[in-house]
């Protein structure tokens, strides 16, 4: 704790150095003035006006429009130029008349000192901003929320980079070669997912045998399974992705009482729709529902569910309702 303070306190005094060494009328400030009015100036009338000033000024730098320290304080980038070509001889050039070692000394020392303070009235500029890029976890979530399927293409890609505890920093996340192929292979997986075309060989169909099928209840007999009284055959399907299916049931019936023999459909225990069973025993009729159901294991289950026995009707094809599901065709 004691050295954070040290730290923290060192930084502050430097920050309030740095602002009151730039403060227009500090003595730092008027010592620039002084040497610039006194040694900058007649400097560059000397040896660099004639060819970098006037209306045309060789290579668009006019000099001679910094009368002063502080109209030289909005050319900072022209001076880091004229910095430059002093220091490495370039200017002037050299069939030009030369300055000597102690003019050039003090005109950069003056711009080494006058332009490396803080003028902390200056505009606020902190940078620029890193454009950073989504990491595993947000690629997920933006999938879902543009698409509105539930799917995590992101979980396939390498493990994001971390820095300072976080997964999410645009300085430290890079972008791998290997990541840009897992983002090419996984737009198309989501075009797949997003946009669902339904065709025969999308969404082959499926089929189960009466005697294939699991049952509560009920017997394989020569029609198919036979309830006798009210029982379910059940079987697990798995769908291959989220969207409209079609349930259909094959079954006939013996009928009793004053309402036809009813067969439940239920998915994943839920009864979706019930069929009133009219086809006559040994001539089977196909009973259909549509539904919207999600990708992955679902349980579907064709129920017998109102069972009736009148023994003292008669006509005794009228005494005893039952339930065949049938073989398929």
């Amino acid at each position: 704790m004691t050295c954070c303070f040290r730290y923290l306190l060192a930084a502050a005094c430097m920050a309030a150095w740095a602002c009151a060494g730039a403060a227009p009328a500090s003595a730092a400030g008027q010592k620039s003035q002084t040497a610039f009015r006194e040694q900058v100036r007649p400097f560059l009338a000397k040896y660099c006006t004639d060819c970098h000033g006037g209306a045309e000024p060789e290579s668009k730098l006019a000099l001679d429009k910094f009368a002063d320290a502080p109209a030289a304080d909005a050319g900072r980038d022209a001076w880091t130029k004229i910095r430059k070509y002093l220091q490495s001889r370039i200017m002037p050039p050299k069939e030009a008349d030369q300055p000597t070692a102690a003019e050039l000394k003090a005109v950069i020392g003056w711009i080494d000192l006058h332009f490396s303070g803080v003028d902390c009235s200056l505009k606020r500029d902190p940078g620029r901003v890193t454009i950073r890029r989504l990491n595993r976890a947000e690629y997920n979530n933006t999938i879902r929320d543009l698409t509105g399927v539930d799917f995590h293409p992101a979980d396939d890609f390498p493990a994001d980079d971390v820095g300072y505890g976080f997964d999410n920093i645009g300085d430290v996340l890079s972008m791998p070669p290997i990541l840009l192929e897992k983002y090419l292979a996984a737009a198309d997986q989501i075009v797949d997912h997003a946009i669902y075309i339904h065709t025969p060989e999308k969404t082959p169909k499926q089929t189960f045998a009466a005697d294939k099928l699991h049952n509560k209840g009920g017997h394989v007999g020569g029609v198919g399974l036979e309830f006798a009284s009210n029982g379910e055959a059940f079987v697990d399907v798995e769908l291959p992705a989220h969207g409209q299916y079609i349930l259909r049931g094959r079954a006939c019936a013996t009928q009793a009482g004053n309402e036809l023999a009813k067969m439940a459909f239920k998915f994943d225990d839920r009864e979706v729709h019930v069929a009133e069973v009219a086809a006559e025993p040994g001539s089977p009729e196909n009973y259909e529902t549509r539904l919207t159901a999600n990708k992955g294991k679902h349980h579907f289950s064709l129920a017998f569910i109102n069972d009736f026995y009148d023994p003292q009707n008669p006509d005794p094809k009228r005494r005893d309702r039952n339930l065949s599901i049938a073989w398929l065709e």
